[in-house]
């Protein structure tokens, strides 16, 4: 019968051909990473003002079509504003000084169309390796003494459109009517002569324009006209819109990553399955969720965004999140149930209901990241300029969830360190019956709490870089720099991206190879009673006490001194006892009494 688990029961000289092997896996995505470029590239762009007389460019319907500053062999290029001629001195009371007077005198505000087109130049494509475009908006407004900014939000006509190479027309893929919140603040180097002088512009916050999830068409054109119910807002004379799209060598990379891990995952999760069928029990919770996470492992490295281009969906990105966020949980599972089993006695083993606490927290925080996610990129999958950051209602819906699924993240690794910090007690207490053993059985032992501290102390390391992982993810998305610079860097996101995402399967592997049941037949007892049962029962007790009594039998049976049964092994059916803990029901234990003098023979075996 099985014995404990391939940790326990594993060679030495297996065990460090696998971790090299593990190793050498992390240390080629870590290179992986050091080979790549930065995972986004952002591109800014200023929007060209272009003249629109008709009123109607940006409007959607027949013979409404798109303004481009850039001419096509079908299409001339745009009628271009002078920003500082037709734009800026329309609100103003005196023309500055060195302009020309504006090309057109009585230019309204909804005459003007701002232009932009994606790639910003024809020499550059988009294709399906750059995944998904981003396009943000920042405001640039100028201070006027009787123009100044009175409202807290900005409405907008926004058009996008794309087409391909070889195509002669832009083909309309969304319409809208947004609105946008205006948080703009003067900038302080305007306060050097003291009053803020005139013409200076205001520090607007960046806004995200539109979002999305593929890569259909290799050039995309925006054009935004100020609606007229926008009051309030100041002189703004433009925009700057820059744009993200994942580079197209990094999504090569972690393609291929992803399809050199699959197998390997597949590997391991069927021959953990295999090894646990061959066993007459059912399977144990542990062992459950070992292969859980395999399978969360799993769906995260399958190359099902091979797919993606050729099926050119929004909903790719969407899907992207939601496979992640399911490895997360599958992680975080994982955690909190091998710590707890490593903790909790062995008559309560194998009981979900335990881990209600812990499973809550995790199940709760997921919730409300993922209706977060699908109230933003959900929605964005039919409508790309949707954002729930546009209006107060959804900005304090999107606070609500973030700070809820923060405070269940926050109970969920309180309890797990809490967990931690007892295992490691716990071993620490019961290694003093370590002495008590024989010399082998005592070093078999103690190698085998070396590994689990071992493994124990990677599980550790894994979470903090995964904590790490998820908080710089979101720093590195907020600090990019609008003029196309990567404040955080050139490749350490891309090491660290595709590093993390290498000991992340290594760790799930690593699960299943270690803790699939041992076939191995041994004599002794297994490490369950000391680590296993870190648990900190009494069980470590059950091999003496029995022991103990078994001698004090002997002594009533026989009615004769020790020495005199030297060398007799004796069967004993030891009956339950209410005062000694450690005997159960019809309990056989097979004892040989040692001899304490020195015989020439021994006394022959009576049973």
């Amino acid at each position: 019968m099985a014995t404990g688990t391939v940790l326990e029961n594993l060679s030495n000289r297996k065990l460090c051909v696998l971790l090299c092997v593990l190793l050498a896996i992390v240390a080629l995505c870590f290179a992986l990473g050091f080979a790549s470029p930065k995972p986004v590239t952002v591109m800014p762009t200023l929007m060209t003002p272009c003249y629109d007389p008709s009123r109607v460019t940006v409007r959607t319907g027949p013979g409404s079509g798109f303004l481009s500053p850039q001419a096509t062999d079908s299409h001339p290029a745009c009628v271009k504003l002078d920003e500082d001629r037709d734009i800026k001195q329309q609100s103003q009371r005196m023309p500055e000084a060195g302009l020309q007077p504006p090309q057109y005198p009585h230019l309204q505000p909804d005459q003007v169309v701002f232009a932009a087109e994606i790639p910003r130049n024809n020499h550059f494509s988009l294709t399906p390796w750059h995944q998904f475009v981003i396009a943000l908006l920042e405001l640039h407004v100028q201070f006027l003494l009787d123009n100044q900014i009175t409202a807290d939000k900005v409405f907008l006509d926004v058009r996008l459109g794309g087409r391909n190479n070889g195509d002669s027309d832009w083909t309309e893929i969304s319409y809208s009517e947004i609105q946008r919140p205006l948080k703009c603040a003067a900038p302080t180097y305007a306060f050097d002569e003291g009053d803020l002088p005139e013409t200076y512009p205001y520090d607007c916050d960046t806004q995200t324009l539109f979002e999305l999830g593929s890569c259909a068409y290799s050039h995309y054109l925006v054009n935004i006209r100020v609606n007229p119910k926008s009051r309030g807002v100041g002189n703004l004379y433009g925009f700057m819109m820059p744009v993200l799209w994942q580079n197209a060598k990094y999504t090569k990379i972690l393609f291929s990553l992803k399809t050199v891990l699959t197998p390997l995952v597949m590997f391991a999760m069927v021959w953990f399955w295999r090894r646990v069928s061959q066993l007459r029990r059912r399977m144990e919770l542990i062992e459950k969720s070992v292969l859980f996470l395999g399978f969360t492992a799993l769906q995260l490295d399958l190359p099902l965004d091979w797919l993606s281009l050729v099926i050119k969906s929004p909903i790719v990105l969407f899907v992207s999140d939601m496979r992640e966020g399911l490895f997360y949980m599958g992680l975080l599972c994982f955690w909190v149930i091998f710590t707890g089993e490593h903790l909790i006695r062995k008559t309560e083993r194998n009981n979900i209901v335990k881990y209600w606490k812990e499973l809550s927290a995790i199940n709760t925080c997921c919730i409300a990241l993922f209706c977060f996610d699908i109230l933003e990129r959900g929605v964005q999958i039919s409508d790309p300029f949707y954002t729930i950051w546009s209006t107060k209602h959804g900005h304090n819906i999107a606070i609500f969830f973030i700070v809820i699924g923060a405070v269940c993240a926050a109970i969920y690794f309180s309890f797990l360190a809490y967990l931690v910090f007892q295992v490691f007690r716990t071993i620490r207490a019961k290694q003093q019956y370590l002495a008590s053993m024989s010399k082998v059985k005592r070093l078999a032992f103690e190698g085998v709490v070396f590994r689990f501290k071992f493994f124990m102390a990677v599980t550790l390391a894994l979470a903090a870089v995964t904590v790490a992982f998820f908080i710089l993810s979101q720093v590195w998305e907020n600090s990019l720099d609008v003029n196309g610079n990567d404040s955080s860097g050139v490749s350490v996101t891309a090491v660290f991206c595709t590093g993390v995402f290498g000991m992340w399967n290594v760790y799930a592997v690593a699960a299943l190879f270690l803790y699939a049941p041992s076939h191995r037949n041994k004599e002794e007892p297994s490490d369950q009673a000391i680590l296993n049962a870190s648990a900190l029962d009494d069980d470590s007790e059950e091999e003496e006490l029995p022991t103990a009594a078994a001698a004090a039998a002997l002594r009533l049976l026989a009615g004769r001194e020790l020495p005199e049964l030297a060398g007799t092994l004796v069967v004993l059916h030891l009956q339950p006892a209410e005062d000694v803990d450690g005997i159960g029901v019809g309990d056989r234990r097979g004892v040989v009494i040692p001899s304490v003098r020195n015989h020439q023979e021994l006394a022959p075996h009576r049973r």
